[in-house]
């Protein structure tokens, strides 16, 4: 990824309002990006010197890298702990914080955002990984348990899908080896605060402005559901 199309979602013009272009950087492989204000933007990829950096638009493009990766071996190369730790980056909706979560494990964190900078206030480790490492390569075993695949955020609490099932799970079709539960933080201090576990598959999370969940349900074709947690 190398821009970000900005659209106006009340609009009806696909012509984007703004294009933030990424070409000015050294970053050569970005895999997402999250706008967190008008100066700056986190993205994540193929990162060497952390899980994510942000990129300063009004600042010549100056690059900040942030975070250890969770699972460090001692003499890997970079460019496979980025790939070993991939995960997702979601912005707040009051632009304070951001949370980061791997995929491969059960590993999330959420860093407070402060005048363009960044520190993290909490983590939490769901699941440790299970590996081995040969020849400069991390393996994933067939019993590590996988982690997050999607989050989202409303002003107090962070909702995150987590997959908890074994490895061989990751690409399966089968509805009883998908995630089925989602786990809520409080945003400020990342308390556990629940644990739902729906009555169908879910892949993906989202919230809308008053507060209700929606999730895409994976045996369903795909179809949008509400979630219910009251």
């Amino acid at each position: 990824m190398k821009k970000i199309h900005i659209c106006d979602l009340n609009s009806f013009d696909c012509k984007p309002s703004e294009i933030i272009n990424f070409k000015e950087t050294d970053l050569q492989f970005i895999f997402d990006g999250k706008l967190i204000n008008s100066d700056l933007v986190a993205v994540t990829g193929m990162i060497k010197d952390g899980v994510f950096a942000t990129i300063n638009l009004k600042n010549n493009n100056e690059v900040n890298f942030y975070g250890e990766f969770p699972l460090n071996p001692s003499g890997i190369d970079p460019y496979i702990l980025s790939d070993i730790n991939t995960g997702g980056i979601r912005i707040s909706p009051c632009k304070k914080y951001l949370i980061y979560s791997t995929t491969k494990f059960g590993y999330i964190c959420c860093y407070k955002i402060n005048n363009n900078q960044l520190e993290k206030i909490w983590e939490h480790w769901i699941t440790e990984p299970q590996y081995s490492v040969s020849n400069g390569k991390i393996y994933l075993k067939s019993d590590n348990i996988l982690g997050f695949m999607d989050v989202a955020i409303d002003d107090d609490n962070v909702y995150a899908i987590y997959h908890g099932k074994k490895m061989n799970a990751l690409r399966s079709q089968n509805a009883e080896e998908s995630p089925e539960t989602i786990m809520k933080f409080s945003l400020k201090n990342g308390e556990p605060m629940a644990k739902y576990t729906t009555d169908v598959p879910i892949t993906r999370i989202a919230i809308n402005p008053d507060g209700e969940i929606y999730c895409i349900a994976k045996p369903m074709e795909y179809n949008l559901v509400k979630v219910n947690i009251d």
